[in-house]
């Protein structure tokens, strides 16, 4: 067994406690207890212990949830397998009460745990910042609806063997599993707890990632948000009139996250990179070629080879790349500038929250300033993306009035009402030897915002 390094398994009765990085596992009456940093002991069953025990999903302890993050809060070395186990707990959380009041059965649940174990299990190595890479590659193949990840997540479930065999050993198709996470489920009453505004998603990776990086924005009242949480007959997530003030704490926290943490200029800087240099090494490395198309990445899904793709797998291409002779100089020297932490310098920067998704583009027009002032080209890195905040009407938490009225969290709040409903940002990055340069045309042409070095 895979887990067996962490978890030693003890018959029916019997109780063991085997110690792993980052807590214990408790192993009582055939049911596994798995110590995490925010909630304690996460309890599995011996069927979501096998669905753990896969190689695929180990792989998850491989991939840091936040990428490069660690290049400017060194504390966040958390990973995707503990998030993963975050979301499975919350999941059972809010099920539990579910079940109890007669809203879905027990096996509904037990499918919902199952799709909130493995709503991750596609991330491919350093997250989001490979993500930049596959956005543009397949971007004709990917919906404005789901992340690659997400798809590759979908994928992953439906043709991977080792998932399946082990899905449909329990007794559930692995098509249903994918359709829980897509929204597309003929039960419509679990979706919204994995995808909407206030999902089980958020509510474990924001306070997670606040906790491990340090800084005190993504801290939430997750006890009042769960004993308030509550799903329509519609499918809606609602919340009783008391956990108002809860979720308000909930949408604040989001927005400071992403201004602090998920795009940090910095960080995202380093992502960009990174992006940039995984596509150079597309184009000599033969292993990382095959995955640079649909067929082949299907191919590592089906025979597993996936589960050996993580963060130390595509470190360690890096490293043969600066070693090889044969390799191009321009990757390895911005190989060597990433692991020195010597990245490109934001020249440009515009950062702002806004109700209006249709903000100025200038970056287009920065670029050509920079390409006319001697600035090369391939130097110049971009960043355009605008996150929403507040969902749809299927998104959006709806609140449960004393009065059993349902209204939307924006009429019960005045607080929320007045949130952003965007956070656009829009930056220019230069490699290191051009960032005075690049500075100096900018300051000529344009009185828009730019970042100081």
């Amino acid at each position: 067994m895979l887990l067996t390094h962490y978890l030693e398994f003890i018959e029916e009765g019997l109780h063991s406690t085997s110690e792993f990085p980052g807590g214990a596992v408790t192993v009582t009456s055939g049911r596994f207890r798995v110590y995490d940093v925010l909630y304690g002991f996460i309890e599995l069953s011996r069927d979501e212990a096998r669905l753990i025990d896969t190689s695929v999903f180990q792989r998850l302890r491989r991939i840091k949830q936040l990428s490069l993050a660690n290049l400017v809060y060194p504390g966040a070395e958390h990973t995707r397998f503990a998030h993963s186990l975050g979301v499975y707990w919350l999941a059972s959380r809010v099920v539990s009460r579910l079940v109890e009041s007669g809203f879905v059965d027990e096996d509904e649940a037990a499918l919902f745990r199952i799709a909130a174990l493995l709503h991750d299990i596609g991330h491919l190595p350093y997250s989001h910042a490979i993500e930049f890479y596959y956005h543009l590659k397949f971007r004709e193949r990917i919906s404005d609806k789901f992340k690659f990840h997400e798809k590759l997540s979908h994928t992953m479930i439906l043709l991977c063997d080792e998932l399946r065999e082990v899905i449909v050993s329990l007794g559930y198709d692995p098509k249903e599993v994918v359709a829980l996470l897509t929204g597309t489920h003929r039960d419509i009453k679990l979706t919204s707890l994995i995808s909407s505004d206030l999902d089980v998603d958020r509510l474990d990776y924001l306070p997670r990632d606040a906790h491990h990086t340090g800084v005190a924005y993504g801290l939430i009242d997750r006890e009042r948000i769960l004993d308030t949480l509550t799903v329509l007959d519609d499918g809606r997530i609602a919340i009783d009139e008391k956990g108002i003030q809860a979720v308000e704490s909930f949408y604040v926290a989001r927005l400071h996250m992403y201004q602090a943490v998920y795009y940090h200029k910095t960080i995202s800087g380093y992502e960009l990179y990174l992006a940039k240099i995984y596509e150079e090494l597309v184009e000599y490395d033969p292993e990382l070629n095959l995955l640079a198309s649909p067929q082949g990445l299907e191919k590592v899904i089906k025979d597993s080879t996936i589960s050996i793709i993580d963060d130390y797998w595509l470190y360690s291409k890096m490293l043969q790349a600066v070693k090889d002779n044969y390799a191009p100089k321009q990757v390895k020297k911005r190989i060597q500038n990433l692991l020195s932490r010597k990245g490109p310098k934001t020249v440009y920067n515009v950062s702002l929250f806004t109700h209006d998704p249709k903000c100025i583009k200038d970056a287009k027009h920065v670029v050509d300033v920079l390409v006319d002032c001697g600035v090369e080209e391939d130097s110049i890195l971009v960043l355009e993306t605008t996150i929403k905040f507040l969902g749809s009407e299927d998104e959006i938490v709806y609140v449960k009035t004393r009065a059993e009225d349902i209204i939307p969290i924006t009429e019960a709040s005045q607080l929320i009402s007045n949130l952003p409903r965007y956070y656009y940002v829009e930056r220019v990055y230069v490699e290191r030897e051009y960032a005075d340069k690049a500075l100096k045309c900018i300051k000529k042409v344009t009185h828009k915002t730019y970042q100081k070095i």
